[in-house]
């Protein structure tokens, strides 16, 4: 089992700055079928190339075109960006038909309490960690000890990488030994740079079609993803927001 993890939106709580948003979605993709679901992210990419719609470099699927970068990069920003919703549409129609599924961590960060507003590190390894360990890989039914790898987009320090690989072999031992959990399955975790990793620009398509949604109210992306997204979890308390998603047709 595969799962690859890429978020949408910022860890920062001053909300009167532009650009922080409101909320945070971490995006988790599972497949088993890892090569043909890269095969397929990989050939959509190069139509959209040839096409003329999407930039060459860097050569990655984003569901976002940042302006800096864009413009670091010699990039016709306004191009592309004008093009941005019939690429993600054109993206949304194909990868639906892809053999994956997909869980949602929603925060709403104005519910985050003050003491981990301070924390950033240990917030983002909660949401990502406490979900998947005790709820979502369960929820996708491993088969007995089953290797399960995890993959994150290469954005965090070695420290911590460490300190995330720490708590989620913590985590599952907690609950395996303490039989909050029933499943068995031997995890790894590790990092991969976006460019070189497809299921990594499905976990950013799900995570940013997911918070648009919920920052924005746009519909027309997440659902594409109707079917798709099997669990939800949202920061915190509102469970009704996560039958909303699962509902939207």
């Amino acid at each position: 089992m595969i799962i690859a993890v890429d978020e949408s939106g910022d860890l920062g709580f001053r909300f009167e700055k532009k650009g922080t948003t409101r909320f945070l979605v971490l995006a988790f993709v599972f497949t088993r079928e890892y090569e043909y679901v890269g095969k397929h992210m990989r050939r959509m990419l190069r139509k959209l190339v040839s096409r003329k719609m999407w930039p060459a470099e860097p050569n990655e699927l984003k569901f976002t075109i940042s302006k800096t970068k864009a413009r670091r990069r010699g990039l016709d920003y306004d191009k592309y960006v004008g093009q941005i919703g019939d690429v993600r549409l054109a993206v949304l129609d194909k990868v639906r038909k892809l053999p994956f599924r997909a869980a949602v961590s929603i925060v709403e960060k104005e519910l985050v309490d003050e003491p981990l507003r301070t924390e950033p590190g240990i917030l983002y390894n909660y949401v990502i960690v406490h979900p998947l360990i005790t709820r979502f890989i369960e929820a996708y039914n491993p088969s007995p000890f089953e290797e399960v790898h995890i993959i994150l987009d290469k954005r965090l320090g070695s420290r911590a990488m460490a300190l995330l690989r720490n708590y989620v072999n913590r985590k599952y031992s907690y609950m395996v030994q303490s039989g909050r959990i029933s499943y068995h399955a031997r995890i790894r975790a590790a990092q991969k740079a976006s460019y070189s990793e497809p299921l990594i620009w499905l976990a950013d398509y799900v995570a940013g079609s997911v918070r648009l949604y919920f920052e924005q109210g746009v519909q027309q992306y997440v659902k594409r993803l109707s079917g798709k997204i099997f669990d939800c979890i949202y920061f915190w308390g509102k469970p009704e927001k996560c039958e909303e998603l699962k509902h939207l047709k």
